[in-house]
């Protein structure tokens, strides 16, 4: 799936005369042109634009405090409030991300939460809260959709420069507050309910777990579920995904279904896990969302999109690796600086095979089959594996077995999977 965040910018010579286009929840673009309102007088605005326009989120700065807006224009609540903001979602949510960014930040990252869980899909930024940011605030809302399972990424976010008036305390109409008016395409009321579906099947998925089972354990069974029962699937261009309500109970999505799903149960497991995410490159058609998982405190890459793949092999390449072998992928880690460093590789080389040493080779595959109970053996080589026909029917003749074997190459080498019958 084509990773952008999509950001539309207009510019304005003056912020006394407004003139902007956005998304209805039907989809259609509405054109709004007003004044900035005086006094009670809000006219200006049309009667289809008004719902659209003030069914949102709005914050502004006034006497050294933020306050916050509703749909009416009314002043509600002291917006500090946000800062401490706790998401009826919060249990779905690691914060990785969210503990790297600052003060200010972390108080947008909220301020979005609420957004999302009260289906609001205007949100309005008085400027002097973007001011000093390390991270934009599309980005902030991006960072947002990596540590939710629940927000969807490839979101279309509309920023466009904005004056709007809200009556204070007694009132009276506090004119000139200029600022961003952002626009999130998935942020609608029509949502919840395949939200509300997509966390009941998960539930159901995690209370299948048999009892007993390491944290290890728990995520390889996530992966192996989403291999046997969700499908991949191109959403064509005029399609809506719902990616995790698509993967867990239609059984069909592209790599954020993936990601999402298995972020989801691995947090409602009780297993810390967020989204990594590679935008495309101008030579690319598309980007890639893949998952970090923490066990034992180790952190550890998981591609569930591969998970189908992977079934056909005991040894599944792309579950629990470190970035050095993520570099096979060709993937770049966005956010690289407040992303956890994978360093963990579940799957060990059992042999490390040195070109011209054959003979050694076949006598400690056999050795390794006679002493362990399993079928297969990992053999790593810095160079690809290049075995003679006269070794390989050794090596048959040695096992006393028939046998498959696959190479890829991960990074920091080639590892091979012998597979004996």
């Amino acid at each position: 799936m084509k990773k952008t965040l999509i950001l539309m910018l207009a510019l304005f010579v003056s912020f006394n005369l407004v003139s902007c286009v956005f998304s209805g929840s039907d989809g259609a673009e509405s054109q709004m042109t007003s004044e900035t309102p005086h006094e009670n007088d809000t006219s200006a605005v049309s009667e289809e634009s008004k719902e659209e326009l003030w069914s949102g989120v709005y914050v502004i700065f006034r006497e050294g405090r933020m306050v916050a807006g509703v749909p009416s224009g009314s002043v509600i609540e002291d917006a500090t409030a946000y800062k401490d903001y706790v998401s009826v979602n919060a249990k779905y949510n690691t914060y990785t991300y969210f503990s790297k960014l600052n003060e200010k930040e972390q108080w947008i990252y909220r301020i979005y939460e609420y957004a999302f869980d009260n289906n609001y899909s205007n949100i309005w930024f008085d400027e002097k809260l973007l001011e000093g940011l390390e991270h934009e605030y599309a980005e902030i809302l991006y960072l947002l959709s990596l540590d939710s399972p629940l927000v969807e990424q490839n979101m279309d976010l509309s920023a466009l420069p904005f004056t709007t008036a809200l009556k204070d305390d007694n009132g009276d109409y506090v004119r000139d507050y200029n600022g961003v008016l952002i626009y999130v395409n998935t942020f609608f009321e029509n949502k919840k309910e395949n939200k509300t579906e997509a966390l009941g099947k998960a539930q159901e998925i995690v209370g299948s777990l048999p009892e007993g089972l390491s944290d290890m354990e728990k995520a390889k069974y996530f992966y192996e579920y989403l291999g046997k029962n969700v499908e991949y699937y191109d959403y064509g261009i005029y399609e809506t995904p719902y990616y995790l309500y698509d993967a867990l109970c239609k059984g069909a999505s592209n790599c954020d279904g993936y990601a999402n799903a298995f972020s989801m149960l691995c947090n409602m497991a009780g297993i810390d896990c967020i989204e990594k995410i590679h935008f495309a490159e101008k030579n690319e058609s598309a980007g890639h969302t893949w998952n970090a998982v923490c066990i034992d405190d180790v952190w550890y890459n998981v591609d569930a999109t591969a998970a189908k793949e992977d079934q056909t092999m005991p040894v599944w390449f792309r579950f629990g690796f470190s970035d050095e072998r993520l570099n096979y992928l060709e993937y770049k880690r966005e956010y690289a600086s407040i992303t956890p460093d994978c360093k963990g590789d579940y799957y060990e080389a059992d042999y490390v095979y040195t070109k011209g040493d054959d003979r050694a080779f076949i006598a400690d595959i056999v050795k390794i089959l006679r002493d362990s109970d399993r079928d297969y053996v990992l053999v790593y080589s810095k160079n690809s594996l290049d075995l003679s026909e006269s070794v390989l029917k050794q090596l048959m003749i040695k096992t006393g077995r028939q046998y498959r074997y696959i190479g890829m190459y991960l990074g920091d080498g080639y590892y091979s999977v012998f597979v004996f019958e």
